[in-house]
């Protein structure tokens, strides 16, 4: 048998790739990783991107609460998210009682009911449109049921037209670096939102931590915040935020910081709402007006938007296109729940108007000074703001503010 053997190797000097075929490889090598991070980010993206049906039935779900003193004035303001079909709601709370919030004012108000503001849209103040009870709340976990019981303005109530719940999921669903949005109604200190309400602010940022039921998440959030909706990138109700600063309105106090929201997981919540669907219903929608009971209401003049206070002036002089001007009103004696608008005409009333102003009367003391804003438009060189409220059986009243514009 013949073995035969692998010859030995002849020892060559290793001889390596030309430095033009080097950099190649090198370039194409790092396209490839680009692209393929690229792919896997945008894959991730769209995985957890919040779809624009799920943010506006979170808009639409969401509230401003107002808790309000026996004298028709505001104690304080809050935000809650509807989570049941037959009227309850979850919010914070300390927008329920004021005295188990971290910092308690030490001047508190009883509060005597709250009224329910729904959304109406980007940039609109919420209207009050209900009348709600506290039903259950854990002052640990600060979180509270409260349920829907009257219409404000009397009518008879129907489930079928109250705001859609949201579903509540799990907030182990998101983990660090993962995107959340917060809903909420925060004050920031407008004369005008005293009496209207502040429009709805939606913030979304990534998770901080998610740790022992509370979400920590870098969206701001501001005084009135509390209360308000933390929901995934399903449109799922993940957390109730807690710590929205001062819960105390901000236009009681001027503008405040604003903090990280920090939120409760909303799944603690479930023996809160199945106690409160054992809770008989019962309730009336008050009609408070202020103490003197009796209506009064007079043109106030204008002013620059950054003045709010009453009176204002008869004319205001440099007023150019795009200017900010504001209508003042005086009011007092109006009930809540009253339908009221602001309407601007160029001039003469009978003509077409330039710009309507339509909401439900909340007072928050009194008297009031109703500041509504117009922006100067070029075809307008005099304006006209007309106040109306409906005041059922004795009609709408009617009061015309004028400016002139030298």
């Amino acid at each position: 048998m013949t073995v035969s053997a692998w010859p030995e190797p002849r020892a060559t000097k290793p001889r390596g790739l030309p430095a033009l075929v080097v950099v190649i490889l090198l370039v194409v090598t790092c396209l490839a990783s680009v692209t393929l991070t690229t792919v896997a980010l945008t894959a991730l993206q769209i995985r957890r991107a919040l779809s624009q049906s799920d943010l506006d039935q979170a808009k639409n779900a969401t509230v401003q609460i107002l808790a309000m003193s026996t004298a028709g004035t505001l104690v304080q303001s809050g935000s809650g998210v509807m989570v049941d079909g037959h009227g309850l709601l979850l919010t914070a709370a300390h927008v329920v009682d004021p005295s188990v919030a971290t910092n308690p004012a030490p001047d508190l108000v009883p509060i005597s009911y709250f009224y329910v503001s729904t959304f109406t849209g980007d940039d609109e103040s919420p209207v009050p449109a209900y009348v709600a009870k506290p039903v259950t709340s854990d002052r640990d976990l600060d979180l509270a049921v409260m349920r829907i019981v009257a219409r404000v303005d009397g009518k008879q109530l129907d489930p079928a037209a109250l705001p859609r719940p949201l579903s509540i999921g799990r907030s182990s669903s998101v983990h660090a670096a993962e995107p959340v949005s917060v809903l909420g109604y925060p004050a920031y200190g407008d004369e005008n939102r005293d009496i209207l309400g502040s429009p709805m602010v939606v913030t979304t940022g990534p998770v901080r931590s998610e740790r022992a039921d509370v979400i920590t998440s870098a969206t701001r959030v501001g005084p009135g915040s509390s209360g308000g909706a933390v929901i995934d990138a399903d449109g799922k109700l993940i957390g109730i935020v807690k710590d929205g600063g001062n819960p105390r309105s901000a236009s009681l106090d001027g503008a405040q910081s604003m903090p990280l929201a920090i939120s409760t997981a909303a799944e603690r919540a479930h023996d809160l709402i199945e106690q409160a669907k054992r809770v008989p219903t019962e309730g009336e929608a008050p009609k408070v007006a202020l103490p003197d009971g009796k209506f009064h209401a007079q043109a106030a003049g204008w002013d620059r938007a950054d003045k709010r206070q009453c009176p204002g002036v008869g004319s205001l002089n440099g007023v150019t296109t795009g200017d900010v001007i504001t209508a003042k009103f005086v009011v007092e004696g109006l009930a809540n729940g009253t339908p009221f608008s602001v309407t601007f005409y160029g001039g003469d009333t009978s003509s077409a108007p330039v710009g309507v102003y339509k909401t439900t009367w909340v007072s928050y003391k009194a008297p009031n000074c109703l500041a509504i804003n117009f922006t100067m438009r070029a075809d307008t060189s005099t304006v006209v703001a007309v106040f109306e409220a409906d005041l059922g059986a004795d009609g709408v009243h009617r009061i015309e503010n004028p400016v002139q514009l030298p």
